[in-house]
């Protein structure tokens, strides 16, 4: 009877240690057909992490892992799965017009820089984060609206002065 092996524990112990995961020390008798005895250590172990992005009204957040992009809308939130210990995701927060990134909340002990709109989050566990914006103040003045309201005053003032002195002169048509 024939037995064909898909894979050797060797196989899948190099695979192991190619990874990191394990150590190994393998003792064999080479002058005979004996099989080899195979020690596995366990040095690690392989953690993936969830990274819960959110953004507040007023923008939006890129987020990049390995290439790929994630765009959270504004007053959105996305998960992101299943990122490996250790991976850092690239964030970029960007406001809406009349809006300015504020900063980022939540777990932010692993973001490069919590007051930067573009900044990286070192996955170590799993994290939620927040790119918090703020509405800007209006710039400059209305113009129209504002001589839309002065106009009608300044002409009611004008005819009213007029006529106030025209009585004082006894001169109101009639």
């Amino acid at each position: 009877m024939r037995v064909r092996t898909i894979f050797s524990i060797s196989s899948v112990a190099a695979l192991l240690v190619v990874l990191g995961l394990i150590s190994t020390s393998i003792a064999s008798n080479h002058d005979s057909c004996e099989a080899a005895t195979l020690s596995i250590t366990a040095t690690g172990e392989m953690s993936a992490y969830d990274l819960i992005i959110s953004s507040t009204l007023g923008g939006s957040v890129r987020a990049t892992l390995d290439g790929q992009e994630e765009m959270i809308g504004p007053g959105e939130t996305e998960t992101v799965s299943s990122i490996p210990a250790g991976t850092a995701v690239a964030l970029v927060a960007e406001p809406q017009q009349h809006y300015r990134f504020a900063n980022w909340v939540g777990d932010v002990n692993t973001i490069t820089d919590a007051n930067a709109a573009e900044t990286t989050i070192a996955v170590n566990g799993h994290y939620s984060v927040t790119a918090s914006f703020d509405g800007l103040p209006p710039q400059g003045m209305n113009w129209i609206l504002i001589s839309g309201i002065l106009v009608p005053i300044v002409v009611g003032l004008v005819i009213f002065l007029v006529r106030r002195k025209r009585a004082a002169h006894g001169k109101i048509p009639g």
